[in-house]
């Protein structure tokens, strides 16, 4: 991996933003989101397109647009998200999808709420025809985002959110899992790491959910969860007996939940096993899963 060196402090120095859109196989949604970032009151210092897929398409949308353009890693959404950060040069940081569309202050707004701590804010969802406001919720033990926000804020909505860039000279987006649950894991680093999370009402983003891709990514979101909370509970935590505890349970917990749901046979038990390769290429990698 590249070797940086990001900004100290923000103090009165006003924000500079580095949008990175990670993209695969879909550049239609990708023109949309270029065109709606493009047709904003602010531009991005850098506006980034990282493509980690086949379509020879995608390249022309991304020079149309006049966006840096990188063949991504092929890798994941975690290290394609990895990749734009060692291009990027503003002092903040925002990742959008390629099936997300900003308003035109989003930039602008990005840049009034920058700091030194994480700010996120939220998502028109529009799936199934249906437009749903979507705020982070925390996780529970089992690191489904299902509990509300009392204290500590501890979870993001990744499309609606403004990094420091200081943080990722601390933290990176976690490679082993090539899809769900990465911007919690994020989140979570960024909490070990001292940086708090906060909200901002008037940062949002519409979200219309590509079927593209979509059933790729179901078949690895189980495993993600398993690995990357056990991970969060042993590395960020520095719990050992609650990530034992969590190892035990939710692996049970998933099965249950898919006996009850009429599924059976090798199919249920293979987000598990996935899981455990995460972490056994973890442990090849730095010697701790």
């Amino acid at each position: 991996m590249k070797q940086r060196s990001w900004g100290g402090e923000l103090g009165a120095v006003t924000a500079t933003i580095s949008l990175c859109v990670c993209t695969m196989n879909r550049p239609q949604e990708l023109d949309r989101a270029l065109a709606s970032v493009r047709a904003g009151t602010k531009q991005p210092h850098e506006l980034v397109v990282s493509d980690d897929g086949h379509d020879e398409a995608t390249k022309g949308v991304a020079e149309r647009h006049g966006a840096i353009y990188q063949p991504g890693p092929a890798r994941g959404l975690a290290a394609n998200r990895n990749a734009c950060l060692d291009l990027v040069t503003g002092s903040h940081v925002v990742f959008i999808d390629d099936d997300v569309a900003v308003g035109p202050r989003f930039i602008e707004t990005a840049m009034r709420v920058a700091s030194n701590d994480v700010v996120t804010g939220w998502e028109r969802n529009h799936a199934g025809g249906q437009s749903r406001r979507v705020e982070p919720s925390n996780p529970g033990f089992l690191g489904f985002q299902d509990q509300p926000v009392l204290n500590e804020r501890k979870a993001i909505v990744i499309n609606a959110t403004v990094f420091p860039g200081h943080l990722f000279a601390r933290a990176r987006f976690t490679e082993q899992s090539r899809y769900g649950y990465e911007e919690l894991d994020m989140a979570r680093q960024a909490v070990a790491s001292g940086y708090r999370i906060v909200f901002a009402d008037d940062l949002f983003v519409d979200h219309f959910p590509s079927a593209v891709n979509r059933d790729q990514y179901a078949r690895v979101l189980v495993a993600s969860r398993l690995y990357l909370t056990a991970r969060a509970y042993r590395r960020y935590e520095r719990r050992p007996m609650k990530a034992l505890a969590f190892c035990l349970v939710a692996p049970m917990h998933h099965v249950l939940s898919e006996v009850r749901a009429g599924r059976h046979g090798f199919e249920v038990l293979r987000p598990i096993g996935l899981a455990w390769s995460y972490a056994r290429e973890a442990s090849r990698q730095s010697g701790i899963g």
